[in-house]
């Protein structure tokens, strides 16, 4: 996807907002069941439907996103009463996100082809 359709998303972040599904908290749960999963990714973040859908139970939660209007909207989407539990959202493309390897526990991903695939990436501790 080029840089301009990648923005274009942002051109009326309220009303895709609007009309983007939530995710259910179960989902979240079952893409981070097994090990102990804390820090969660979520790239392409939109206006941060994902990471609401997360809530308390995980943290740090980051979302990334090229657009600055998807990011406004995510901020205002996820302002809970208890500020710890507010995601963090930055602006990156995801071709060269801010963050040192192994940042994170799980890393999602919505998928560009499909209106309803989630890619998850885990990591895995290196074995010396």
């Amino acid at each position: 996807m080029d840089d301009e359709r990648r923005l274009s998303f942002g051109e009326d972040a309220e009303q895709y907002d609007r009309a983007r599904p939530s995710y259910p908290g179960a989902i979240v749960d079952a893409v981070c069941e097994g090990g102990d999963v804390r820090r969660v990714l979520d790239v392409g973040c939109g206006t941060g439907r994902l990471l609401q859908s997360a809530g308390p139970r995980y943290s740090p939660l980051v979302g990334v996103d090229p657009c600055l209007e998807m990011l406004e909207a995510a901020r205002a989407r996820n302002s809970p009463a208890d500020p710890r539990q507010v995601p963090m959202f930055v602006g990156a493309m995801a071709e060269g996100l801010p963050f040192a390897d192994g940042s994170f526990d799980v890393v999602t991903s919505k998928s560009e082809s499909s209106s309803s695939s989630v890619v998850v990436e885990r990591t895995v501790p290196a074995v010396a």
